[in-house]
């Protein structure tokens, strides 16, 4: 019974409840979205590979951003973030062809350092 509390709340991080809500908010979160890929485009990434900690699905990132890096590494505790971040971004990145790897983690049970 662990996996289905891990499937709904991700320890209380996301899961599908939480992406749930999120996908039915898209339109509330407009307004957030444009701010930050406002943001996002005045800031020119410097480095081919981006570190992304708890980007979940990346629903408040812009496809365009995340495609100026050659590599991201995205580690997130929800099971979920993976396939639904593959599902926003996945088509994009892979036509530009940025190396996307999932990792899941949790940095509060795991005592391993993450380099």
């Amino acid at each position: 019974m662990g996996w289905l509390k891990d499937a709904l709340h991700a320890g209380g991080t996301g899961g599908l409840n939480w992406h749930w809500h999120a996908w039915q908010s898209q339109t509330l979160w407009q307004p957030t979205v444009a701010g930050i890929t406002r943001f996002l485009q005045t800031t020119a990434p410097h480095r081919p590979h981006l570190l992304l900690l708890g980007g979940s699905a990346g629903w408040m990132m812009p496809t365009a951003w995340l495609q100026s890096f050659a590599r991201i590494d995205a580690y997130d505790i929800d099971p979920f973030a993976p396939w639904l971040f593959q599902r926003r971004h996945g088509a994009g990145l892979q036509r530009s062809g940025v190396q996307v790897n999932h990792h899941r983690l949790d940095a509060l049970l795991d005592r391993k350092s993450v380099v």
